[in-house]
């Protein structure tokens, strides 16, 4: 409510570092969709706490809202620093690349992320060895089926996106042609 955020203002006002008070007007701003607002209470929590990984989370996915693309990447390398492959940390990093075009790193996070997650289902008992029963072929078909079973939008999206920058860039060809 905004008597909360009124409360929590004060706070920060005689304490500009109280981290539960930041956090509780972050999620505030989260709520109401003021994503830029939460990253700025964020910052402040993380230049105080840089090992703070959910804070760092949320900070990189509060950038990624609100389109700043870069400085999300680097909040959530920061998060792949303090938790190394974790599979959500990477594949947003893969989608703030793609959100760039820049493809091909995209689809390496995108693989990281498939190979961390195969590589996690295996370890818990969900999947078992099947590559090295029936060779390579049976492996990277229960892979690519895995992978597009786990991810079908975030595959679609990124074949999307390809595809479309494939267009626009025939088609610029053509218009220069008829020039």
């Amino acid at each position: 409510t905004n008597h909360a955020a009124e409360y929590y203002e004060k706070i920060i006002k005689l304490e500009p570092q109280n981290k539960e008070a930041l956090k509780k007007l972050a999620a505030f701003r989260e709520g109401i969709g003021d994503y830029k607002m939460q990253a700025e209470y964020l910052e402040k929590i993380v230049e105080a706490d840089s090992k703070d990984l959910e804070t760092v989370k949320t900070l990189a996915r509060a950038y990624e809202r609100i389109k700043a693309n870069k400085k999300a990447i680097e909040a959530y390398r920061k998060a792949d620093v303090l938790k190394p492959d974790h599979v959500w940390t990477i594949r947003h990093l893969a989608t703030c690349h793609r959100q760039l075009r820049d493809f091909a790193t995209a689809l390496e996070y995108y693989r990281k992320a498939f190979d961390a997650d195969l590589a996690k289902a295996v370890n818990d008992g969900y999947a078992s060895s099947w590559g090295k029963l029936f060779g390579d072929i049976v492996g990277g078909a229960v892979k690519l089926a895995f992978y597009v079973a786990t991810w079908p939008l975030q595959f679609c999206g990124f074949v999307v996106d390809v595809l479309n920058s494939l267009t626009n860039r025939v088609t610029k060809y053509y218009d220069f042609r008829e020039t």
